[in-house]
């Protein structure tokens, strides 16, 4: 299996929007280790292992990208079955702040598709909910700020989801010690 690089993202990308066809234009927003690469966040990784997608615009849109374009795309790409991932990043969009598209970060269009990657931010933000060790990892190659952790404290103050956000704000305590 192919690791998904920027070119072979930018490559499946390209695929995919051709098989949207005369569908209707839909934009996703691309989130976690993708979103890291291509906008350049994540300097210290070549490759990831899948595409979060998080938001699709129009709302409702995700029907234009249905699941055999997605399997012929990774086929043809020579990528994993679950190179392209939306179901359950959906399930963190708790973390993905209301006003997210204002910092988006636009990476292309390819055919009717139009792909936008998570802002500094917003990235941060999910990195730090998801508690994983390699977005610990992440986070850390980013080197946050004092005021991006301050915006990001703010921000997991408004989450209702408690138990999540008591790891989260562990870990922002750790950043905030080192």
């Amino acid at each position: 299996m192919n690791a998904l690089s920027v070119k072979t993202l930018l490559a499946a990308f390209d695929l995919l929007g051709d098989r949207i066809g005369k569908g209707k234009p839909v934009s996703i927003l691309v989130v976690g280790g993708a979103a890291g690469l291509l906008t350049g966040e994540l300097h210290d990784r070549l490759t990831t292992e899948d595409v979060d997608v998080i938001a699709y615009l129009p709302p409702g849109s995700d029907s234009e990208i249905d699941d055999d374009s997605i399997r012929a795309v990774g086929k043809a790409m020579r990528f994993s079955a679950s190179w392209f991932e939306d179901s359950q990043v959906r399930l963190k969009a708790v973390y993905l702040p209301a006003d997210w598209r204002q910092r988006a970060v636009p990476i292309g269009e390819f055919g009717r598709l139009t792909v936008l990657a998570a802002g500094r931010l917003d990235l941060l933000a999910m990195k730090i909910g998801a508690t994983r060790p390699k977005d610990r990892q992440d986070v850390l190659t980013m080197m946050p700020t004092e005021s991006e952790l301050d915006w990001i404290n703010r921000f997991l103050d408004e989450i209702s989801d408690r138990t999540e956000v008591t790891k989260a704000k562990a870990f922002l305590a750790t950043l905030r010690e080192n």
